[in-house]
């Protein structure tokens, strides 16, 4: 059983959040802000100051991410984002949604087909051999 899923939806969670996931960024920065993340990009990793980005403008903000999955606030071509959460609270709150989420606390897994129940495997994670053949359950 899989969960109730809004196609309208998946574009947009597909494009924005695997950019959020890597990476931050943003438009709409006061001037003290500013200075304090160029002081935070020096004291981080290079490969961590990479990942935040300074955007001057929406259109450098759009050269990152795209225009057809932000909302219309943020100068996109979505949907506005009361809409958005209007729809994401209604798809959240509908009965199937309520009934996969009452199937999934049933999920359990079957103990009785578990292949080997050894006090070894309690004590060693399972892991049997040496390093020139090394067997994992």
């Amino acid at each position: 059983m899989h969960p109730p899923y809004s196609s309208d939806l998946a574009l947009f969670d597909f494009h924005l959040f695997r950019f959020l996931q890597n990476s931050l960024g943003s438009v709409r920065y006061q001037e003290r802000t500013l200075k304090m993340v160029f002081l935070l990009k020096t004291v981080l990793s290079p490969k961590l100051a990479e990942r935040i980005y300074v955007h001057s403008s929406y259109e450098d903000f759009h050269k990152h991410v795209f225009r057809e999955v932000l909302p219309s606030d943020y100068g996109g071509d979505e949907r506005p984002l009361t809409e958005l959460h209007a729809q994401w609270v209604e798809e959240l709150s509908s009965p199937s949604m309520a009934e996969y989420c009452i199937a999934s606390d049933r999920f359990v897994t079957d103990e009785s087909k578990r292949i080997d129940t050894s006090p070894y495997n309690e004590e060693y994670l399972a892991i049997l051999g040496n390093f020139r053949q090394l067997n994992i359950d």
